[in-house]
């Protein structure tokens, strides 16, 4: 790598301080902070007012589609994706072909990582064999390979399974990830269950499905006293209950998705399978009503519930289309957008979302910028905007709802354990990629 000077950056950290700060990337990949220095040393200087370093984020939902789903995503695809975005570690769920429900997976899984990764993926681990909801996987063995947590993402864990894995994991100290759906409530159902749903006679979900899982969730939490997770919120009833247990001092937390703060069953376009997720898009109050969630500290974590599918899925009926969307490239720009820039929240508020909170419930290194620690953070730049097109993305899926919106934040460089691993065409002119 060339000799790049960053000349008084803004700096952001994960105890949520700032400053500004003057530092170069040797060749060993690791961070100098310089109280002086000599410009003629250097190959390129980056500098300006507005340019922003941000501690590398978690995502701690997505689906890279490995093993068996690979014209959906890769590790290559998902993981340059993450750092386009970034993102500098990221949990895969198991809900793939076939279901990562073993140990030996976890080790395919972590050794293609290894081989094809340019940034940190966590595999989760099944909880049921196959995903069937009948037989518990072995999850300790799978934790010992490296597995980060356990889940059945994609489906609820069925009621019986998942008091057993409460228990089981417990003597591990191992966490649970659940997707709160009751399907009996939400059958075969695309859209929220609301005045859309009954004027366009579409099946739907209703809240209910939700609040009632959550419900089960935290008495079978309170019973076992062990670590559960609650995956992708959608609606304002379930809220209650998550902060009765909070007072109740359960070890429960959860987690929001990007897309579920921004949009609402009635500012998204109708019969667009871009905006076909689950759990579906509710009404506006519930997407107001998670944000204040978020900043009160009842909802922990804000995730992406990256989901790529191929073209071919996703032009299908809206009826047959699959449920999800990509989000890894789009997550931080949006949030900034969205939320930052219309002062609802600032940069401290995402770094404790995406940075630190993640960090405390799974156990997870913090990856920032450290004087002579290896290079670990990305760089944006206030007020630069950028058109979402399909160009910008690395994910195989380019269907991303942000497509034709202006979004502003967008990284302009990620580097990751000492090595570039994303940088925009026209920043840092002199530097090629590395990876």
């Amino acid at each position: 790598m060339n000799k790049i000077l960053f000349k008084n950056v803004l700096a952001y950290f994960s105890d949520l301080s700032s400053k500004r700060i003057s530092f170069y990337i040797d060749q060993s990949g690791k961070v100098n902070f310089l109280d002086s220095y000599d410009i003629s040393s250097f190959e390129e200087v980056v500098e300006g007012e507005d340019l922003v370093i941000m501690p590398l984020l978690t995502d701690v939902h997505t689906h890279i589609r490995v093993p068996g789903q690979e014209e959906k995503e890769d590790i290559v695809s998902g993981s340059k994706a993450a750092a386009r975005g970034g993102f500098g570690q990221i949990f895969t769920m198991p809900n793939t072909n076939p279901v990562v429900d073993n140990a030996y997976l976890v080790d395919y899984l972590i050794s293609n990582i290894n081989k094809n990764s340019v940034i940190k993926i966590y595999p989760v681990g099944a909880v049921s064999k196959n995903q069937l909801g009948e037989e518990l996987s072995p999850l300790l063995e799978m934790k010992k390979s490296g597995a980060i947590a356990f889940s059945d993402d994609g489906k609820p864990i069925s009621t019986n399974i998942l008091r057993k894995a409460l228990i089981y994991s417990k003597t591990f100290d191992g966490i649970i990830i659940d997707h709160p759906e009751d399907i009996v409530l939400s059958g075969n159902g695309v859209i929220h269950e609301g005045k859309i749903s009954r004027a366009y006679g579409i099946n739907s979900i209703p809240y209910t499905s939700e609040e009632v899982c959550v419900a089960r969730d935290i008495a079978l939490t309170r019973e076992t006293r062990s670590r559960l997770h609650l995956a992708h919120l959608s609606t304002r009833h379930s809220l209650k209950y998550i902060e009765a247990a909070k007072e109740e001092g359960l070890n429960i937390t959860s987690e929001v998705t990007v897309n579920h703060l921004i949009f609402n069953c009635e500012n998204i376009p109708i019969f667009d399978t871009r905006f076909k997720v689950k759990p579906p898009f509710r009404d506006e109050e519930d997407m107001n009503e998670l944000f204040i969630a978020l900043k009160k500290g009842l909802i922990d974590v804000v995730c992406t519930d990256h989901a790529p599918h191929t073209l071919e899925e996703k032009e299908l009926d809206y009826s047959e289309a699959p449920f999800g969307t990509p989000g890894l490239e789009t997550a931080f720009a949006a949030l900034y957008t969205y939320f930052v820039m219309k002062n609802k929240c600032n940069l401290e508020d995402i770094i404790k979302w995406m940075v630190v909170n993640p960090s405390k419930i799974f156990s997870l290194p913090v990856l920032e910028l450290k004087n002579r620690s290896r290079a670990n953070f990305f760089i944006f730049k206030k007020g630069k905007e950028f058109l979402v097109s399909p160009e910008m993305f690395f994910s195989k899926c380019k269907l991303s709802v942000f497509l034709n919106k202006t979004l502003y934040g967008f990284p302009l460089a990620t580097f990751y354990n000492g090595n570039l691993v994303y940088k925009d065409k026209n920043f840092m002119k002199s530097v090629k990629q590395e990876i």
